[in-house]
């Protein structure tokens, strides 16, 4: 029994690499929301209004004024910024020094659902935590991100967009995600996907979920 020929490790971002508390998002969304929240979360929904904002659809300001029109008064667009980035917490720097390793055999690449506002702040993160203005580049070998390539986990195109870009073969792919669906699509394309808990950490299971793919 030999290893899959795995030529590429393709990481989903938020709780795989990068730790999120996302219910903290949703509590403050709600306070600035009040009576309103229940009803704008049914507009959002038939509205696809999240997904459109992760494909790019939806520019960051127009995201933010959309929430406005349906917050208290008093809510301002900082307020809305604050709470919407109130479910991302950071990225220990054992990972990235582990992320840099992994780059000496694998071609490293992350797949991410997000938008522009997550990633602002993800970049003032690194440089203000980790002295960092060009992490994308360190780390890994290619960053997709669903609102600059205007598609997202899990319909199809975002995998093939992914593949077509890296110049690979599904078979040698390694997806790792903590959304089953999101698995389950880049299986429908061919790639090798695991799913990941949170509660584990990566860097320590990278191993298993190799293994778990033998043939």
């Amino acid at each position: 029994m030999g290893t899959l020929s795995v030529t590429t490790l393709l990481f989903d971002l938020g709780n795989v690499l990068f730790d999120l508390d996302i219910p903290a998002t949703e509590t403050a969304l709600n306070r600035l929301l009040g009576h309103d929240a229940h009803r704008f979360a049914d507009w959002a929904r038939d509205n696809r209004f999240f997904e459109r904002f992760e494909t790019g659809e939806i520019a960051n300001e127009a995201f933010i004024g959309t929430i406005l029109e349906h917050c208290t008064p008093e809510t301002s667009a900082t307020d809305v910024i604050h709470a919407w980035n109130a479910m991302l917490i950071g990225m220990p720097a054992n990972r990235l020094a582990w992320l840099k390793e992994l780059r000496v055999k694998y071609r490293v690449a992350l797949l991410s659902n997000t938008n522009g506002l997550h990633i602002d702040w993800v970049h003032d993160y690194f440089r203000e935590t980790h002295a960092l203005t060009d992490y994308e580049v360190k780390y890994f070998d290619r960053v997709y991100y669903s609102h600059a390539i205007g598609a997202r986990k899990p319909d199809r195109e975002a995998y093939r967009f992914v593949l077509r870009d890296l110049g690979v073969t599904p078979q040698e792919v390694l997806f790792i995600d903590d959304n089953q669906d999101n698995c389950r699509g880049a299986r429908q394309v061919g790639i090798h996907a695991v799913h990941h808990s949170p509660e584990r950490m990566i860097e320590r299971s990278l191993d298993d979920y190799l293994t778990d793919i033998q043939v």
